[in-house]
């Protein structure tokens, strides 16, 4: 056995040593009383006062406090209203989100003219896209620059996706 494993069956043996004293051996300890006269007097006292402030009736301020607790509310203090200002200005600073899978799977370029191949349909520069609303603002061999309808800064880039 090693020395640590010696020290741990030591001190298991001195509190089995330990617990056979304390349940055989020892006297029973007495509870402790609880309350004294002390205490019991400054508790009466407490119920005296309470049971006489109960007595004399509800304040003017206690009385004006209860009656606009039970009074209906016009409006919940928890919900925030919100404006159509407020609203445009959140809209105008959220980033613009695909609500669709848009895939651009083909180019096509004619002379002048360049059309892009969105999920099966032929696009040119400026029309609107079908699903979601953007709008095409160019047309690359290897991507199409598309933007919401209603903002001209915020653009997305939607990589050409070849198909083996």
């Amino acid at each position: 056995m090693t020395n640590r494993e010696k020290i741990i069956v030591g001190l298991m043996v001195l509190s089995v040593v330990y617990g056979v004293y304390i349940l055989f051996f020892s006297e029973p300890q007495k509870a402790p009383t609880i309350g004294g006269d002390k205490e019991l007097a400054t508790l009466n006292s407490f119920i005296a006062k309470v049971a006489d402030r109960t007595k004399t009736g509800l304040t003017s301020k206690q009385a004006y406090i209860l009656k606009k607790a039970q009074a209906v509310w016009k409006q919940d203090p928890l919900v925030q209203i919100r404006t159509k200002s407020d609203e445009d200005e959140e809209e105008e600073s959220k980033p613009p989100v695909l609500n669709s899978d848009l895939v651009y799977t083909g180019f096509l370029e004619m002379g002048a003219r360049r059309l892009a191949i969105i999920n099966g349909t032929e696009y040119e520069a400026g029309e609107k896209l079908e699903p979601g609303g953007f709008i095409i603002r160019s047309i690359r061999p290897n991507h199409v620059v598309i933007a919401p309808a209603n903002r001209k800064t915020k653009t997305m880039i939607i990589p050409l996706e070849e198909n083996e």
